[in-house]
């Protein structure tokens, strides 16, 4: 269990810096995102690792309770909202009216999620 915690903090880590890499606000974090996504699309899938460690997770454990449910959830939902905006931005179409203004991103939001989905991994398998 220590493993899988360790190895979720790991994911979560390389996420977070290969995402937020010299970005400091919400564009260029997608900037950074649609960089990986214009290379290919499954190297995009392979830069997201928890969302496929955290399906294993829950059919290692047989948990598919709420708090690992929603972890898949959230992870599921971040990639999907990413995808539908890198797509428009690819199309050259409007994205003013899905994010209207930039947002400077504090450090402390940008690695939430180092802390966030590996406590809710072990508060879910107890």
């Amino acid at each position: 269990m220590f493993l899988f915690f360790l190895i979720f903090i790991i994911f979560e880590c390389f996420e977070s810096f290969w995402q937020w890499n010299r970005a400091s606000s919400f564009f260029e974090l997608i900037n950074n995102n649609l960089y990986i996504f214009n290379k290919n699309i499954f190297l995009y899938f392979i830069c997201h690792p928890t969302f496929f460690f955290s399906i294993y997770l829950s059919f290692y454990y047989k948990n598919f309770g709420l708090i690992m449910s929603s972890i898949v959830l959230m992870k599921f939902v971040d990639i999907c909202i990413k995808i539908f905006i890198l797509n428009k931005i690819n199309k050259d179409e409007n994205v003013s009216n899905i994010i209207p203004t930039d947002m400077n991103i504090n450090i402390y939001l940008r690695y939430l999620n180092i802390f966030m989905y590996p406590c809710l991994f072990l508060i879910s398998i107890y």
